[in-house]
């Protein structure tokens, strides 16, 4: 794959028809123009229709560019051209191949073919004059200026102003290093400036179509960009970004729905300039130590989310930002999308992709995360982590993306792939079947940029907390696939694992948990360091959640039941939880059963879960019960559509819901593959419908589950 030389020459224009020779007369002027502005200094005095080697070809490109011609003959050569010496004479078509490979097929499919001709300097003048309308070569500012074509800036500290493009404008290395003002500008094309000085372009009250960034040299791709901010304006531009603010998550009404955005997170999120804003070609967004306060509380810190909901949204594709993040206990930046429309249901029915989310404390490790399932509390998510090489860590600057095609979405860390899913499933409420694959993951989705603190990933911030933090954006890209067609959805397939004799084994009665009459002691763990007892019961208190309790053996009407007493409920229902490993195998039903109470009404959320090396995979999604003063007995079935995991955990989630005590007791997990009952009777569904998928989006790919098609040459009575 040959490399793209000088690769800002990749705007969609469209050149006049160029032929060899050019126009007389045409030329002639053109000649004359770009012999003024320097287009052929260093140049050997020659006559305007001398021939030209590969060497003044190369010098002239970089006059253009305002680089050293050998720097753009290293180039033409590491795009794979053979040039066997630097005085031969070049041909036309020779000169086309080379430009052919400067500009995408749009700028060249009207030009002539070039013959086996030498090329005269008036021809390849007159190439850059088809190219270029407003030409700005020279220090100083350019004001009040109507072109009707493209512009070029090749040198540094230029200011445009008051000036309208109609057509793109390009801003080559040569304008290093930078100092380039846009000052009520207006270009109805693309923006394009070299990578060396995208953070050193700045725009002002000017109205840009489109910025790209390209580097000197870069690869082809199979991905064209569609939607970009290089945060270039002076300004957060309102025509790509929105705010979400507040503290609480809210209904249509304005009624509040859940504190912390539904994570515990603690900060108020504003739109001022304060906590978001652009600094040296870079997006800022700051969270601060500040109380603020609104009708429904008080809030000690403040911070921005910004989203691009209602603004550009995009099914399929490749996202990606370039961002720089915060170091310190409770800080959570995150770089996500949402469903621009909920079709499928409430969250997370309708799905969410988590590109990048990182805990401020753990500065080596990011997370990429999909949330699909059932609705809220039987949610699920599948993800995993990114660990950074040695030397490295989040607190410079790196590139998230995702891939995102129909069935499929693969995750980057600066190019590095370390993840990628294939297999999820969206069942809203009144169905008898999921959606169809690959629901959810199959609508549009927004783009989300924040910086919460506090909530549930990484807990609150502490007294080693510095504020204020910033988490720092380079730029936010989002690319279509054009060199190829997407994938075509596979229908994913559950596989059935056997366990192995290694894993920890189901008792005789089939019983997968152990010690369900607490016998053994309980194992106490206060630290992330210490491990979890592979066999028996274990009290997780983690200190950055503030949990804290004890838990004892006690008998209840005859049986045993473990008592557990919260101290101090902490931030998160993961605050105080009570665990005891086993193997689960991918594609196997299990059934969960257990008695529980407590001396108050309290909730409690039970789940069958992945440890920290599987990302706290959700096999079985959230259960949330609540309980009374009566022992009463609870179960839930699930099947695992994740990889089989031997060290899986089945948590009783205790934090976060108060200080009642917690008895829990009689607590089974089998292994019910096969042995469903089938229910011969066909129950309504939950809103009384008798007819199953009657949408016709449900079950496998074919998406007529529950139908079948009856054909017959004879008509026949139902009976």
């Amino acid at each position: 794959m040959k490399k793209i030389l000088v690769a800002l020459l990749v705007a969609a224009v469209v050149f006049q028809t160029m032929a060899f020779p050019a126009d007389a007369e045409k030329a002639e002027e053109s000649f004359e123009r770009w012999e003024e502005r320097g287009l052929l200094k260093d140049l050997k005095k020659k006559n305007e229709n001398a021939a030209m080697s590969y060497s003044e070809f190369t010098l002239l490109i970089g006059n253009l560019f305002n680089i050293s011609g050998e720097r753009v003959f290293k180039n033409i050569q590491e795009a794979g051209f053979s040039v066997n010496n630097k005085n031969e004479v070049i041909k036309q078509e020779e000169a086309q191949k080379i430009l052919k490979n400067l500009l995408p097929k749009s700028f060249t499919e009207q030009w002539e073919e070039g013959k086996g001709k030498p090329l005269k300097r008036i021809d390849a003048v007159f190439l850059a004059d088809s190219l270029i309308e407003g030409y700005f070569y020279k220090e100083g500012k350019y004001s009040e200026k109507q072109i009707k074509g493209n512009a070029w800036i090749n040198h540094s500290d230029i200011t445009v102003a008051d000036t309208e493009i109609e057509g793109n404008l390009f801003i080559t290395q040569g304008a290093a290093p930078g100092n380039i003002l846009l000052e009520n500008t207006k270009v109805s094309g693309t923006v394009y400036i070299a990578e060396n000085i995208q953070n050193e372009v700045k725009s002002l009250n000017s109205k840009l179509n489109q910025v790209v960034i390209v580097k000197e040299r870069q690869e082809a791709s199979d991905w064209s960009l569609v939607w970009s901010d290089e945060f270039i304006s002076t300004e957060i531009d309102e025509s790509k970004w929105t705010y979400d603010t507040g503290n609480w998550m809210v209904d249509e009404k304005g009624e509040p729905i859940s504190p912390g955005w539904g994570n515990n997170e603690l900060q108020y999120y504003t739109d001022s300039p304060d906590n978001s804003y652009i600094e040296d070609g870079k997006l800022i967004v700051k969270a601060k130590e500040e109380s603020v306060s609104d009708q429904f509380g008080s809030y000690d810190y403040t911070s921005a989310k910004l989203k691009t909901k209602g603004l550009f949204s995009q099914k399929y594709g490749k996202f990606e930002a370039r961002m720089k993040l915060p170091e310190g206990q409770g800080f959570w930046p995150a770089f996500w999308m949402m469903p621009e429309d909920e079709v499928y249901g409430d969250w997370p029915v309708s799905g969410e992709i988590d590109i990048m989310e990182a805990a401020g404390k753990d500065t080596e490790t990011i997370g990429g995360t999909i949330h699909y399932g059932e609705e809220y509390p039987n949610n699920t998510y599948k993800g995993t982590e990114y660990h950074f090489p040695e030397g490295e860590d989040y607190t410079d600057f790196h590139t998230y993306s995702i891939e995102w095609e129909p069935g499929e979405i693969r995750w980057y860390v600066d190019g590095n792939l370390y993840q990628t899913l294939d297999n999820w499933f969206s069942k809203g409420q009144n169905q008898a079947d999921k959606y169809s694959f690959p629901a959810p993951f199959d609508q549009e989705f927004y783009l989300i940029m924040n910086l919460a603190v506090g909530g549930w990933y990484g807990g609150n911030p502490d007294d080693t907390t510095e504020f204020p933090a910033q988490m720092e954006v380079d730029y936010v890209r989002a690319f279509e696939l054009t060199g190829r067609e997407y994938k075509e959805p596979v229908e994913p397939v559950l596989k059935k694992d056997e366990l192995p004799e290694d894993a920890k084994q189901p008792l005789d009665d089939g019983n997968l948990i152990y010690d369900n009459e607490y016998n053994e002691p309980f194992t106490i763990v206060k630290s992330p360091e210490k491990e979890l007892d592979s066999l028996y019961w274990n009290l997780v208190q983690l200190p950055d959640f503030e949990g804290s309790g004890t838990v004892e053996k006690e008998i209840i009407e005859g049986s045993p039941f473990a008592k557990i007493q919260t101290e101090d409920p902490g931030n998160a229902l993961w605050s105080l939880q009570f665990i005891q490993k086993l193997s689960i195998l991918e594609g196997n039903t299990y059934k969960v059963t257990f008695d529980a109470k407590s001396d108050a009404k309290r909730n409690i959320m039970t789940k069958v879960s992945g440890g920290e090396e599987r990302g706290f995979a959700n096999y079985s999604g959230e259960k949330t019960i609540q309980l009374t003063d009566e022992v009463e007995s609870y179960e839930y079935t699930f099947t695992p559509n994740q990889e089989s995991d031997l060290l899986a955990r089945l948590e009783f989630n205790l934090g976060g819901n108060g200080t009642a005590p917690v008895w829990i007791g009689n607590v089974r997990v089998e292994n019910v593959t096969g042995q469903e009952e089938e229910n011969k009777a066909k129950p309504p569904l939950a809103d009384g419908n008798l007819i199953y998928n009657g949408t016709f989006d449900q079950g496998d790919m074919s998406r007529t589950n529950y139908w079948e098609l009856v054909a017959s040459e004879k008509p026949r009575l139902l009976k």
